[in-house]
């Protein structure tokens, strides 16, 4: 039997992350340092920064189980990433109420969507039920921290957006993705 606290983690963790690429110079830390420099962001992602690919919380523990091991033999190719720009997503007034985020370019968004519907397509063709298809949720994006209303945004989004083109010299390659829970790494069958 599974303790309580167990099963919370289980529940609050059942997605499939992409995690980002830390070269050069380690984009995440760079990002996010100039964020920090205005005080007041939080992030409570305590392991790293990471790109949701689908949400897999609308399944039972069981199901869940399932879809993980019928991916252990799902067959894919690595692919590259670009960064487009880094936005606040308002969400109201208070602290922890605005996210800032990095958005994908588009092209990088419609590759992201083209992987996760094989993906899903994949998943459909072992049995399995989607509940909501990735291309009705949000953008794929990453989340770099929370803040509080009054958060100098506008500042920290330009000085940020300024770096983001230097990063797009040298694309994200995506060979692997993970579910955090239980962990298992998926990698790409080939690097070439």
């Amino acid at each position: 039997m599974m303790s309580s606290s167990i099963l919370e983690i289980i529940q609050s963790s059942k997605a499939i992350w992409m995690k980002r690429s830390v070269t050069p110079k380690n984009r995440d830390l760079i990002l996010t340092g100039i964020l920090n420099s205005y005080g007041g962001v939080y992030t409570d992602d305590k392991w790293f920064m990471h790109m949701t690919l689908q949400y897999l919380c609308c399944y039972g523990l069981s199901t869940y189980v399932e879809m993980v091991e019928a991916l252990s033999t799902y067959q894919w190719k690595p692919f590259s990433l670009r960064f487009a720009k880094v936005i606040c997503n308002y969400g109201g007034v208070g602290f922890g109420s605005n996210s800032i985020i990095v958005l994908l370019d588009d092209e990088s968004q419609n590759e992201m969507l083209d992987f996760v519907e094989q993906i899903e397509k994949y998943l459909e063709n072992q049995g399995f039920v989607i509940h909501r298809k990735r291309k009705d949720q949000e953008h794929f994006h990453s989340t770099l921290g929370t803040v509080s209303s009054d958060y100098p945004m506008e500042k920290a989004l330009a000085q940020v957006n300024e770096i983001v083109p230097i990063f797009n010299n040298k694309p994200m390659i995506i060979s692997s993705f993970f579910i955090p829970f239980p962990p298992y790494v998926f990698h790409a069958n080939s690097t070439t």
